[in-house]
Formats: C-alpha cells, structure tokens, sequence
C-alpha cells in the first residue's frame, strides 16, 4: 500500500543528516528553544473524529489528494471547452505560437513556432469521489484509504491544537536567516529556470528590493513555518527523543540525490521531515481520539 506524506509544503523547508537531537549536531536551532518559545499541552489532546471541525481537516486531506495526484474527471470524448476550442479530443492540432521576446535562447526569442499536439482528454474541475481512485494510490480498500485520511487529517488537527497552546516570544536570528537563504535560492533557481534571470533581476521587474522582498518573504513565509518548527523541536527536546541518522536516511528519494535536495532547498531538509514525523508520531500515539 502506498503511504501517502503529507508535509507541506509545504513543505520546502526542511535537512541532511545528524546522529540526534541534541544540541551538538542538529542544524536548526541548536541553541535550545526555551527563551524563544512556551511549549503548551500536547499530550492527552482530544480528537472528535464525528465534529464538524475535524470533517474540515478530513475534507482538506481528500482535496489535497485530488489536486497533488490529479485525481479529477477526464473527459475522453467531444470537444474542448476552453484553450483549443473546438478541437476533438483524440485529434491532432497545429498550434501557431511565438517564444517571449526575452526568451532565455537568443536565437528563439520572438520566434515563431509551431507545436503539434494530440488531444487525448480535457481535465474538468469534476472532482472523482476516493471510492473512483483509491485503488490507483495503490490502497487495497477504499477503507484501507479512509483510515489512511482520517489518521492524517487526525495528525494535522493534533499539529496546530498544539500551536494554539503554545506561544512563540521570539525567532531566533541565526535559524531565520538559514531558512530564509534557502528559501531564497530555491526561489532563485525556479525563477532562472522560468524565465532565465535571477531573482534580484526579476523582483527589479517588479519594482521591488531585495530587502523589500525580504522583509515580506520572513514574515508571510518564514515565520509561520518556524512556529510550526519550533514546536515540534521543542516537543522532541522536552520528550528527549532523538532522530537517528537512519531515520533521517529513510526520508531520502530514490529517485532524487540527498545532495541534490540539500543544495536546492537547504542543508536541513531531512531533518525537518524526520523531526516532524517523529514528533506527530508522539502526539497521535498520545492523543485521546473518538
């Protein structure tokens, strides 16, 4: 059966490997977390599993499902609706384009071309009930894939009842600046790739600073994921539980080079995955759940 993680986002901030979670060879926050933030209750929170406020949680684990697996309606027969219109689905059709003016290759910029596509199916905005799917994320019943939401949904409510009870004082510089650089980078890259300049280039498109962007990225972006970051180490600090180099191993993509994942999204990306798993983990096994 195939295990959905779901980490968000999401989920770009995250770290290469450490023997634990310790003060000596973690990445982030290695200073302790005490003068920065107050750790509410996390153990013995209830879960209502029949509330409406826990149905929101389930519903956002379904859609999330829908839209990362493209699990939508296809329709394989008649005629586009919009972007070909008219075209039939299963033929093939000539597409009179023109590359941007500031194309990234000086000898196609404000060239003419012609891409030839065939239309095999058109996506509505039909959403496919779990009943129509479950067996393509590779679950053996649709209970099998019920049981797999409803414990997600479960750990996500668990992760931000935790955040309500506790209370961040204060970010501490040195983490928000490695996040914050490897926010920026991967920005960086994703720009250069898009649209063939850097971001200081793209944000002068944009009639903006550095520092501008900056000082919105910490605090739109940044922060609101250290909260969350905050609290889980903390969690782990306060249990003394610690995150092995194999358990930070076991988060590393076959198909994707640790080093890889490290330069484009920051030299803790596996760290934060373990340390999350890890501490969502606890709280679920010690939630009180009905």
């Amino acid at each position: 059966m195939k295990r959905i993680i779901c980490a968000a986002l999401a989920v770009f901030m995250l770290t290469a490997l450490f023997a634990g979670c310790g003060e000596k060879n973690r990445v982030l926050y290695k200073s302790g977390l005490s003068k920065y933030i107050d750790l509410g209750d996390y153990k013995g929170i209830e879960v209502d599993t029949s509330s409406d406020e826990f149905g929101e949680y389930y519903d956002t684990q379904v859609l999330s499902d829908i839209e990362n697996y493209d699990l939508y309606v296809r329709k394989t027969e008649g005629r586009v609706e919009d972007g070909l219109i008219g075209a039939e689905i299963g033929s093939t059709v000539d597409l009179n384009l023109k590359f941007p003016d500031d194309y990234q290759s000086e000898e196609l910029a404000g060239q003419a071309v012609v891409f030839t596509v065939k239309v095999n199916y058109v996506k509505t905005d039909e959403e496919r009930k779990p009943e129509d799917y479950y067996s393509e994320l590779e679950f053996d019943t649709l209970e099998d894939y019920t049981a797999d939401v409803k414990e997600r949904a479960a750990k996500s409510y668990l992760v931000d009842k935790v955040k309500e009870n506790s209370k961040v004082k204060d970010y501490p510089e040195k983490d928000t600046e490695t996040i914050y650089t490897a926010y920026r980078n991967m920005l960086d890259r994703n720009i250069q790739g898009q649209y063939g300049v850097d971001l200081s280039t793209y944000l002068g498109y944009m009639s903006q600073t550095e520092e501008q962007f900056k000082e919105s990225a910490v605090e739109d972006q940044i922060k609101p994921l250290m909260d969350e970051q905050m609290v889980l180490y903390a969690l782990l600090d306060n249990e003394k539980i610690e995150i092995t180099d194999e358990a930070v191993k076991s988060y590393n993509s076959s198909d994707v080079t640790a080093d890889t994942l490290n330069d484009f999204y920051g030299d803790y990306y596996f760290e934060y995955i373990a340390v999350r798993e890890k501490a969502v983990e606890f709280l679920y096994d010690n939630a009180r759940i009905s």
